[in-house]
């Protein structure tokens, strides 16, 4: 893996300018129901499969297009919704090459600043006011209140959004509440299709998932018309290997290092964005390579241009499990006390490793699967290990751990996490909440002291 180096920067205000690639990402993100539309209406017999994981080549391979259902919300946080309509059109007739003209007007008028305010500074906060409603419908139409907030979020989501979709295709990986939240969505969700990775190795697991795979793809031919063939695969599988190597170059090349594309508190908006997007790719697969491979150029031409942030003297804090619900106001704390985060749960998770698209494609699909057990493991140790590992390898000066109120999963990793952390010298705070946007004052005061103990 290449790792860049890039010079000092002397710190100042954040520049946007040549930022558009980074733009596209969170427009396509926050436009899921008007592409999804554009899709449908171009191709009107195109089947539509919600997915919960970045598991998604598969459903491209079959001609069918995969879509995280939260990106089908409205997002009315600031108006952003009828920004996003707006940047749509003018792209439409004048291409991105206007929207990096309308960012440079940010330092001349009030309008270009409302550009800059809701994409960048507040474009998670959109998102943020959906995950924070979600649960709460959830409850209300009767969803267990002592679930965990994945759960509720899913069943939300999927309650309001699932007419959008086709069939569903989901993975209850370590999450007790999945089965109860999978059976909920019977009444209105067709051709459901649950995955179980099993939590054994060798050779009756990999013959298992097979045979797992192969059942999705006879229902996908079933709902599309299209036959399953290897090349379609491992052509989607060349492309998310693509995708993925660049992330893993942002994350070990940019993240680790002194000088970011953006400020601290942008930037982690916008690993943000690569994550929660990376699930279903935007549900365009070569959009979205070609939007990454773009966004990775820009921020290192941004670095060497010497318009970067100059973050040598900002502790990196890692920032995980949060792939199940971001807490800006943590981030906004971690950097008002000079600090940045970095977002790295599906290294984690083992989702960035390559695959293979020699020989028997599905297999080699069915064999990537099943090394989350290597990451996530079969115990909560390994899941610690590789939670350590990681932090090591990015050089981060504390970890913040995410829990959640109701996870069975996360309580008893998070003990054995900290007792291998202190044995490695790695600082820990806990943070929690029930549905985001709680616990806000007593997460900071436990942020405040983890940050003064860091930098004393």
């Amino acid at each position: 893996m290449t790792v860049f180096s890039f010079p000092q920067v002397r710190p100042g205000r954040f520049s946007l300018f040549n930022s558009v690639e980074t733009i596209k990402l969170a427009h396509a993100f926050f436009s899921g129901k008007e592409f999804i539309g554009m899709y449908k209406q171009k191709d009107p017999g195109k089947k539509v499969v919600s997915v919960t994981f970045p598991f998604s080549e598969i459903i491209f391979a079959m001609g069918a297009i995969p879509v995280n259902l939260v990106r089908c919300e409205d997002y009315t946080y600031k108006e952003t919704h009828l920004l996003m309509r707006r940047i749509t059109e003018i792209t439409k007739i004048f291409g991105w090459g206007a929207i990096d003209n309308l960012l440079k007007l940010a330092y001349f008028t009030r309008a270009g600043a409302d550009v800059v305010d809701i994409l960048c500074d507040n474009m998670i906060g959109a998102l943020n006011e959906r995950y924070t409603q979600l649960p709460r419908y959830a409850e209300e139409r009767g969803f267990p209140v002592d679930s965990c907030f994945a759960s509720r979020m899913l069943y939300a989501a999927n309650l309001r959004q699932g007419r959008v979709a086709d069939a569903s295709f989901d993975i209850p990986y370590r999450c007790p509440f999945f089965a109860k939240y999978y059976d909920s969505l019977t009444p209105f969700m067709r051709n459901n299709f649950l995955l179980d990775i099993p939590m054994t190795s060798g050779a009756d697991a990999e013959a298992a998932m097979e045979a797992d795979l192969q059942e999705l793809v006879a229902m996908l031919e079933r709902l599309t018309g299209n036959s399953y063939s290897d090349a379609r695969l491992a052509e989607a599988i060349e492309a998310t290997n693509e995708v993925k190597a660049i992330y893993k170059e942002i994350l070990y090349g940019i993240c680790k290092g002194d000088v970011l594309p953006y400020n601290p508190f942008t930037f982690a908006e916008v690993q943000a964005l690569m994550l929660f997007s990376l699930t279903d790719c935007n549900s365009n697969l070569k959009a979205y390579r070609a939007n990454f491979k773009r966004l990775f150029a820009e921020m290192t031409g941004k670095i060497a241009r010497g318009e970067g942030f100059d973050a040598s003297r900002c502790s990196k804090i890692l920032y995980t499990p949060m792939f199940g619900g971001f807490e800006q106001e943590n981030v906004k704390a971690v950097s008002k006390l000079g600090g940045r985060v970095i977002l790295a749960d599906w290294e984690i998770f083992g989702i960035l490793e390559p695959i293979s698209t020699t020989g028997d494609v599905l297999h080699n699909f069915a064999l990537h699967m099943l090394r989350m057990n290597q990451f996530l493991g079969f115990d909560n140790e390994t899941y610690a290990n590789t939670m350590i590992r990681v932090a090591k390898d990015l050089g981060v000066d504390g970890v913040l751990f995410q829990g959640v109120f109701g996870c069975k999963n996360l309580g008893p990793v998070l003990k054995i996490f900290k007792e291998k952390a202190r044995q490695n010298g790695i600082p820990v705070v806990e943070t929690s909440f029930n549905n985001i946007g709680e616990n806000v004052e007593q997460n900071k005061t436990r942020i405040e002291a983890f940050m003064e103990m860091i930098q004393a």
